[in-house]
């Protein structure tokens, strides 16, 4: 156990190396035109500064042309890809595997029940988009969307196993970093954010919480 401690203090170590790497590394230039953007576009959104809980953020906006500007950019893209309550997308066979295979049996059945590959798959979208559906996936993809709209969209997702439901969190361009890979594209996305400690055991129920915490 203690040598497990031990690989995993190393693994941390050395990931946070990495992410102060990544700090470093962000265009200060770009990055004040984009909080400019924010502070026009979509204020509330805004998190480049430390603000009071209920401090307002709009209080330099005197025209509103760029906020609804962003909000009908994110409501018609949401509409036209990811429309609410709909199953925009499905569970479906490479295109190089034969359509006949879909009339084939299941080896082992699904879920108990016996059903070829395309009745299987077809309750695989059913059951991905109950979980989607039950969640709160629209309201978060919007703000991901507005997001976008200003720099790049940002969504996490966790699964709640107790309640048995997903959660998703659109996070806001001011708390990530990006990170580029070789080829100049965008591979990993880091976030800094902070937890209040009553809120850790709740967050991530597995966590082991140490006496200085």
């Amino acid at each position: 156990m203690e040598k497990e401690n031990e690989s995993g203090q190393k693994s941390a170590a050395k990931e946070l190396k990495r992410f102060e790497k990544v700090k470093d590394n962000r265009n200060q230039n770009w990055w004040s035109h984009m909080q400019e953007a924010y502070s026009y576009a979509a204020p509330q959104r805004e998190t480049f500064f430390e603000y009071s809980p209920g401090q307002k953020k709009n209080t330099e906006l005197f025209d509103d042309t760029a906020v609804l500007g962003l909000e009908t950019f994110a409501s018609r893209l949401q509409a036209y890809m990811v429309p609410p309550w709909q199953k925009w997308a499905k569970v479906e066979l490479d295109s190089q595997v034969p359509e006949s295979m879909l009339e084939e049996p299941l080896e082992g059945g699904f879920n108990g029940e016996d059903m070829t590959i395309g009745e299987a798959l077809q309750a695989t979208t059913d059951i991905a988009f109950d979980y989607i559906h039950r969640s709160n996936f629209d309201s978060k993809i919007f703000e991901a969307f507005m997001d976008l709209g200003i720099s790049t969209g940002n969504i996490s997702e966790e699964f709640d196993a107790d309640a048995d439901k997903l959660s998703f969190n659109a996070i806001a361009m001011p708390s990530i970093y990006l990170e580029k890979g070789p080829d100049g594209s965008i591979e990993n996305h880091w976030r800094e954010h902070e937890v209040e400690n009553d809120q850790i055991e709740r967050m991530w129920p597995k966590a082991v919480i140490n006496e200085q915490l």
